[in-house]
């Protein structure tokens, strides 16, 4: 993959667009990311991984607050490459889910975009789905994120790391780097299953002792079972008791048959007496029953003679009928006049309602009208003092002005007081810490020059020979060496400290002195500006005098803005004074053409009502002739007692009808009854059998004896079916014993060869020392297919000198991850830890290289045409320097791949053909620029 063009925009730390053209880089083979610690140098690799995966070059989850500059709400996060591929051109272009402001200033929230453009062949429709961009992706350039990672970028300081770790650090980062997890995962799977496979035994065995101990037996049967552990042993006891249970049940089963045989014999008689009673009742039935109709045919032909009775009225109820459907016209001509009437009245009040509105306008317009007329009057009296106000009010503002200077200076006076006040305070610190190291000094002085005396009297004086410092010949009292003499170490040391300490604090004096004469010469221009106000401040000291002017300033400062306040609503006031007096003068002019207009209405109005009053009457006078001859108010009330008169009339005659029907239905009945209870009587007289009470004593007594029997009986076919059951489940049970067993060996051995875990009796059983940890064991296949490419580099780095070598291992089962360097001029071999900063700088440079080209050569040779460093190469000397730069430019120099090296380091400056400089700005933004220096 070979990049072509690079576009950032609120990407990370860049705001505005940025745009690198990688051409250019390409055509140098080399190039150098310049700039200061945190400006955004690795952001460069990060776009590029995010433009090809949707994930930057570290662990982060694509959020849009992850990727997108800080408080770019109206900057849209977006990212663009243009790379290479076997000859053909892609474009990708990225952004993420991000809130934007719209064009109503209101925040909306766009989706996140994943776009790929076959820019090679247009024919080729663009993807668009992020799935389909990835897939893509990893198809073109042969890898995926970890694996482009992994041998594009050589980040920072992780393969020093390697060098220098632990052997258990040093595993846990090539776990990071080859995603090794899923072997130790594999291993703990093998635990858990085996740990799932005890666990099921002993479930197992939890649950053949509940099916045993719960089998259901008798009381001495229970106490022999306890004393039975063998399984099959248990199996033939139960098989024995389930033997002898059912003998038992054989004999309880014969009493429950003759139970049964007398029960059925019982069961017929007593369904003869049950016919016979039931006989007998529905005889009496029948005899109140036959009653009971008789009785009511008697009140059905009462309730006939009274219809007949009521005929009379029938009749005349007719004649009614008839008269009222020949006046039913008569009531359709009225209803006819009702509604003309009710017409005529509704327009006479819809006029009188009409009227009132243009009345009412006619009246309020005219009222507006005086109203205004007045006011204007008043206004052209207040607009004669605008000008007396706006004379004022720039006399106030003046004011307002130099009150606000005034407070700023006296802000500031406030900040200079308090820095003057820590000066004041660190002076008298200095000066304490001044007298006790110069009195220190002085003693130091006095014990030092008492200690030469004694070093003079030592080496120097001997009795006969003449005093260095007085020329005497006689020393009777010579100074004696004590245990705190001073050496001259301690007394330049002491003196040293003294001065440095006068120094400081003549230096701090005159930062005091040159803080309080700033403070003097703000005070002198506070209080001029004050005296302007006639305000007088007497005080002397900074603070009392900070105090008083700020309450005197703060004092006439309220003064005026109350000033202010009250001119500026007296100006308003006649400001809209007078914007009143124009709107007034044009509402003068529609209203008088209003109130015209509803003079006109309420004219025409009154003439329309007069008209409806006059057929109001007349129509009030037909209809009370024709009322006078109407017995109901309308024709529907008519037509309804028409409909009430013809309901009773059928209502007689159906009450007639039922009459004479339940009479003759009465009397079928009464027949039908007299012949069934005849027949009844016969069959309850030629009954002759027992009572009831003695046959259901004998049928009690019989089925109290047949369900004891069947309980005991269902007792031991309880116990039977239990055993069976128990039987059934421990035979299966013991097959699944032996099938978890063989598991358990099984994985316990497998657990045992790739955990290296010590398992004694896995070991006695296979014959077989423990195995070695999977991933230890993968880790170091890989650490030395790594370790033979990174020597080949290492060994031209170090002109011949260096290769890397992992220790073999020295515990019993276990690969070692240790990695020592083999001096190939001497031969002896040490541990990688020892090497220097540089030359472990170096050493880490092939290993990132190593794993490069390692990984490629797995994902199937995939060529890598440009690779970045992200190194510290401020660890080399010039001589290392100059190796590894003309490494990196060798490998660049066939033109098969272009190297960027990311570093602030100044002494690369000149040693690459091109560098894109990056710089980050007070805000925190990054952007860049590319020189080309040769």
């Amino acid at each position: 993959m070979k990049p072509i063009l690079l576009e950032m925009e609120a990407f990370e730390s860049y705001l505005e667009k940025t745009t690198i053209d990688f051409e250019t880089l390409n055509q140098k083979g080399v190039f150098l990311i310049s700039g200061n610690t945190g400006s955004g140098k690795t952001t460069i690799f990060d776009a590029i991984s995010y433009a090809l995966f949707g994930k930057l070059s570290t662990d982060q989850r694509e959020k849009a607050s992850q990727v997108k500059t800080i408080g770019a709400d109206n900057h849209r996060c977006k990212v663009v490459f243009v790379f290479e591929e076997k000859g053909q051109r892609y474009q990708i272009t990225r952004t993420p889910q991000q809130r934007i402001k719209g064009k109503k200033k209101e925040y909306i929230m766009e989706q996140a975009i994943s776009e790929l453009v076959f820019l090679s062949d247009p024919s080729i429709a663009p993807l668009t789905k992020a799935g389909e961009v990835n897939d893509k992706i990893t198809s073109l350039i042969g890898l995926n994120q970890s694996q482009f990672f992994q041998t594009t970028l050589i980040a920072q300081g992780a393969f020093s790391k390697i060098i220098t770790a632990t052997t258990n650090d040093r595993q846990q980062i090539l776990r990071s780097l080859f995603h090794t997890d899923i072997y130790n995962d594999f291993v703990s799977a093998v635990l858990e299953k085996k740990k799932k496979i005890s666990d099921a035994s002993a479930s197992l065995k939890q649950t053949i002792d509940r099916y045993y101990l719960g089998v259901s037996l008798s009381e001495e049967d229970k106490e022999k079972s306890k004393e039975i552990f063998d399984l099959n042993d248990r199996i033939n006891f139960l098989n024995l008791c389930k033997d002898a249970y059912s003998i038992e049940r054989q004999e309880f089963n014969e009493n429950i048959i003759l139970f049964d045989n007398r029960l059925n014999d019982l069961t017929a008689e007593k369904t003869k007496l049950d016919a016979y009673l039931s006989d007998k009742a529905s005889l009496e039935k029948l005899e109140e029953d036959i009653q009971g109709k008789a009785e009511e045919k008697d009140r059905a032909q009462k309730q006939r003679e009274i219809l007949v009775n009521q005929k009379n009225e029938i009749d005349a109820k007719e004649e009614e009928r008839q008269e009222l459907k020949l006046k039913l016209p008569s009531y359709e001509k009225r209803d006819s006049l009702r509604s003309s009437l009710s017409k005529v009245q509704k327009e006479l009040k819809k006029y009188q309602n009409d009227i009132l509105k243009p009345t009412k306008d006619r009246d309020d317009y005219q009222a507006k009208i005086k109203e205004a007329q007045a006011e204007i009057q008043k206004i052209e009296s207040i607009s004669d003092q605008s000008e007396e106000y706006y004379g004022k009010l720039s006399v106030l503002n003046q004011k307002k002005s130099t009150l606000s200077s005034t407070s700023s200076d006296l802000s500031d006076f406030s900040k200079k007081l308090v820095v003057f006040q820590n000066n004041v305070e660190n002076c008298i610190e200095l000066q304490k810490t001044y007298l006790e190291k110069y009195q220190l000094f002085q003693e130091i002085d006095r014990k030092y020059y008492e200690s030469m005396s004694g070093i003079i009297a030592k080496e120097k004086l001997k009795e006969g020979e003449p005093c260095p410092v007085c020329g005497s010949l006689s020393h009777p009292h010579i100074h004696q060496m004590t245990d705190d003499e001073v050496t001259k170490e301690e007394y330049d040391s002491s003196k040293k400290a003294s001065e440095d300490a006068r120094v400081t604090l003549e230096k701090a004096n005159e930062v005091r002195d040159e803080k309080e004469k700033q403070l003097l010469e703000l005070k002198e221009s506070i209080i001029a500006s004050l005296e302007s106000f006639s305000l007088v401040i007497e005080e002397e000291k900074f603070q009392e005098f900070y105090t008083q002017a700020s309450s005197l300033l703060e004092m006439k400062t309220k003064e005026v803005d109350d000033s202010l306040f009250e001119v500026n609503n007296k100006i308003n006031e006649i400001k809209n004074a007078k914007r009143r007096k124009e709107t007034l003068k044009e509402n003068l002019s529609q209203w008088e053409t209003s109130m015209n207009q509803a003079i006109k209405k309420v004219e025409e109005l009154e003439q329309k009502q007069n008209e409806a009053i006059t057929n109001e009457a007349s129509l009030q006078g037909q209809l009370s002739s024709i009322v006078e001859d109407l017995k109901f108010d309308s024709a529907e009330s008519a037509n309804e007692r028409i409909t009430d008169l013809q309901g009773e009339i059928d209502s007689y005659h159906d009450a007639m009808k039922n009459a004479d029907d339940t009479i003759a239905s009465l009397d079928l009945t009464i027949s039908e009854y007299s012949g069934r209870i005849l027949t009844l009587q016969e069959k309850v007289n030629s009954y002759h059998g027992r009572g009831k009470e003695e046959i259901e004593e004998e049928v009690n007594d019989a089925t109290e004896k047949k369900k004891e029997a069947k309980a005991e009986f269902d007792a031991l076919n309880a116990k039977i079916s239990n055993i069976s059951s128990a039987v059934l489940n421990l035979t299966s049970l013991e097959k699944e014993n032996q099938t978890i067993c063989q598991k358990y060996d099984r994985i316990s051995t497998l657990y045992y060869f790739l955990s290296a875990n010590a398992d004694k009796d896995t070991e006695n059983r296979t014959g077989v020392a423990r195995g070695v940890n999977l991933e230890t064991f993968v880790l170091s296949f890989y650490l030395d297919e790594i370790l033979k490419r990174a020597s080949a580099r290492l060994r031209t780095m170090s002109q011949g000198h260096y290769i890397l070598k992992r220790r073999e291992v020295a515990q019993r089962g276990q690969y070692g991850l240790d990695i020592d360097v083999v001096d190939e001029i001497t031969g002896f071999s040490r541990d990688a830890k020892s090497l220097s900063g540089g030359e472990t700088f170096m050493a880490s440079l092939c290993l990132a290289l190593g794993v490069s080209d390692y990984v490629r050569e797995v994902a199937g040779g995939v060529r890598i045409e440009t690779l970045f460093i992200d190194e510290g190469f401020g660890s080399l000397d010039k001589a290392s320097l100059d190796e590894v730069v003309n490494t990196i430019s060798s490998l660049s120099a066939d033109g098969n791949i272009t190297i960027g090296v990311i570093s602030h380091i100044e002494e690369l400056f000149d040693r690459f053909p091109v560098i894109i400089q990056v710089d980050k700005d007070k805000e925190g933004h990054s952007s860049c620029t590319i020189t080309e220096l040769y």
